[in-house]
């Protein structure tokens, strides 16, 4: 039997042909059910390494890989009139998953950990400096995420229950946005030891952790991360210049870096306990926070890192930061600034063997001038400009 479809209709129901329930969020249930699928992914994974997740923006990057696997079509989108407008991308599709939204725009505003756009045409939203920022409301899930151990507690295999009332607060306080139409659902996601101590607890998901095996065996060979590193920037660059607003913050970017630098499967490197005891894990961290007070004054976290050998220093890091508008100019940010201090000690001490600052922007280049000026005073610290 043949199927003719016809203009709008195709566009709706062809998705959910293909593709299936996942694709219908008429009701917020189903895409619930999506989510419970990617913490169940990663509950799997966890049980093939205990240590694939150590922080909360490890936790985020995996949750959030595994959701654009599972909803991997993506949306029709237009820019509302006070995004700034780049005429050379008039047809723009994007995906459902986006890391570290701003419902409310602003610095003040609230921020979402995970957020899962409803299954229809999207609608840009933008600051008041012009750069894409967020979607026309209502979304179909915000997701809120926890770990109820730090990581050495993690490693040592350690449970420290998070509080009841925390949790509850990450889910209330998105409640007067449901109750306003502009978000279906709100779950918290917590990744514990002890999933029996949260049973019954409303809107929130468990991910079970096993404690990892101690003085496991790990290669500790050397290893040359860079071409792996340089083929998974390349394939990001080369999809943002597609899908020009497919990532709006860091962070979307740093979960597509994640997952691909993951998939390389690098050699497992130790890390050293309090008690002179080890752990092997994967060397390929996100938000890693180094051991470096004597050296820098202070502590530093690192958005992507991959470990050496030894795993008290770093074979590499990635920096990165996303510039959307005409007006901000990152290169003349004390932040930026310090950023690049930092790696170029750190690179002059021998503890980084080589640093990239990634700057993914919405638009062409601009500024290039004071990036040419900034980065000559760094001279060790590579430069790369993805703009689509």
């Amino acid at each position: 039997m043949k199927m003719r479809l016809r203009g709008g209709l195709t566009r709706w129901l062809l998705p959910r042909l293909l593709y299936g329930r996942h694709h219908d969020t008429r009701s917020g249930v189903v895409t619930l059910s999506v989510v419970r699928e990617a913490c169940a992914a990663v509950e799997a994974l966890l049980a093939r390494d205990p240590t694939a997740a150590l922080n909360e923006c490890e936790l985020q990057a995996l949750l959030q890989v595994e959701l654009l696997r599972l909803l991997p079509y993506r949306l029709e989108a237009s820019l509302s009139s006070e995004v700034i407008a780049r005429g050379h991308h008039p047809a723009l599709t994007i995906p459902r998953v986006f890391r570290e939204l701003k419902p409310d725009g602003g610095r003040g505003g609230k921020e979402v950990d995970l957020a899962v756009l409803q299954d229809r045409p999207q609608m840009v939203r933008g600051k008041l400096n012009g750069a894409p920022s967020k979607f026309e409301p209502p979304y179909a899930v915000i997701i809120e995420t926890k770990i109820d151990a730090s990581a050495v507690a993690t490693l040592a295999g350690r449970n420290t229950r998070a509080r009841p009332n925390v949790l509850t607060s990450d889910v209330g306080k998105w409640r007067p946005y449901i109750d306003h139409g502009q978000v279906e659902t709100v779950v918290s996601v917590i990744m514990t030891g002890q999933p029996e101590a949260y049973a019954g607890l409303p809107d929130v998901i468990t991910i079970r952790r096993s404690p990892p095996a101690q003085n496991c065996a790990f290669q500790g060979r050397d290893f040359d991360p860079w071409p792996q590193i340089d083929a998974a920037l390349n394939e990001v660059a080369e999809e943002y210049r597609r899908h020009p607003v497919g990532c709006l913050r860091e962070k979307d970017f740093e979960s597509r870096l994640f997952g691909k630098l993951r998939d390389a499967d690098f050699p497992r490197v130790p890390f050293w306990l309090p008690d002179g005891s080890c752990v092997g894990i994967d060397p390929v961290r996100a938000q890693w926070s180094g051991e470096w007070s004597l050296s820098l004054g202070r502590g530093r976290r690192h958005d992507l890192v991959v470990l050496s050998p030894t795993g008290r220093s770093l074979l590499a890091e990635l920096e990165l930061k996303t510039s959307h508008s005409d007006s901000h100019n990152w290169f003349r940010k004390r932040e930026v600034e310090g950023e690049l201090q930092a790696m170029q000690h750190l690179i002059e001490e021998g503890r980084l063997q080589r640093g990239r600052f990634v700057m993914f922007r919405y638009g062409e280049a601009l500024w290039e001038v004071d990036a040419k000026s900034l980065f000559s005073r760094f001279p060790d610290v590579e430069f790369e400009y993805v703009c689509a």
